[in-house]
């Protein structure tokens, strides 16, 4: 801006050349041709500061991070953080009461709700056998856990089948997935946060927010237990085993009690 300031102040004044000068003399009062010439000036550095803003390198906006991938069939955004942390997790669903083909959606909102918010997402697969992993998280799924909707005993998940849930202003889908997502909190070292019901954090509802705090304490968690290559940007789709026939449809497990 500097530079174009030097240029215009080397304009002279006195622009007109002398056919209009002439001009301006057969044009009648002397203010009508300084008006003109002035006119001229002013267009000279109009078009002067418009060739400079079209050759000014344009500067980078916000790029789209809604990369997609097909998870459960959906689509799911690229991770709010780089670099992300991809965790591998067991399922172990020997005793689960629910049908295998319901478990992409749990699995794919799990990952939807930590990896738009805190780049982290789970590499996950399902046995049936009780073989903990060596290097991961392991999660337990069945008909009943002693009334609980699920909790994280300090070395592994468990989980209910069919979480009962209170109301949130932004629910999550489904009361298995936002459980899951609130134990996987926990073993990433994250504690209840009870403030709102909007809280991933808050015992017992749909809520599924994360806090700026809660998303840091849980990346440095989980850069310690992560898979070492961090250069995937998304976590592959749940491996899933074929199962028994389940009993019971859970495929409507949106309960609003209190």
């Amino acid at each position: 801006m500097r530079h174009a300031y030097n240029i215009v102040k080397k304009i002279p004044a006195n622009i007109c050349p002398e056919s209009l000068v002439i001009l301006r003399k057969m044009s009648g009062p002397a203010s009508i041709g300084r008006l003109f010439c002035r006119s001229v000036r002013g267009l000279a550095v109009a078009l002067l500061f418009l060739s400079l803003a079209e050759a000014a390198p344009e500067a980078a906006g916000p790029t789209n991070a809604l990369l997609t991938s097909n998870q459960a069939g959906a689509s799911r955004p690229a991770p709010a953080l780089l670099p992300l942390y991809r965790i591998k997790l067991r399922v172990h669903l020997a005793n689960s009461s629910r049908k295998r083909e319901e478990f992409k959606l749990i699995f794919a909102e799990i990952n939807k709700i930590w990896q738009t918010q805190a780049g982290i997402c789970f590499e996950i697969h399902t046995v049936d056998h009780d073989i903990p992993l060596i290097d991961g998280i392991d999660m337990w799924f069945a008909p009943d856990i002693g009334g609980y909707n699920g909790y994280y005993d300090g070395e592994h998940i468990q989980m209910s089948d069919t979480p009962v849930l209170a109301h949130a202003a932004r629910p999550a889908s489904s009361s298995a997935a936002r459980t899951a997502a609130h134990e996987l909190g926990h073993a990433l070292d994250l504690g209840h946060r009870q403030e709102s019901d909007d809280n991933l954090m808050r015992s017992r509802t749909y809520g599924w927010q994360l806090h700026e705090e809660e998303i840091l304490h849980a990346r440095e968690t989980a850069a310690d237990i992560a898979i070492e290559d961090t250069f995937p940007a998304n976590c592959g789709p749940p491996q899933i085993r074929p199962g028994r026939a389940a009993t019971t449809d859970f495929s409507s497990d949106r309960e609003l009690k209190n």
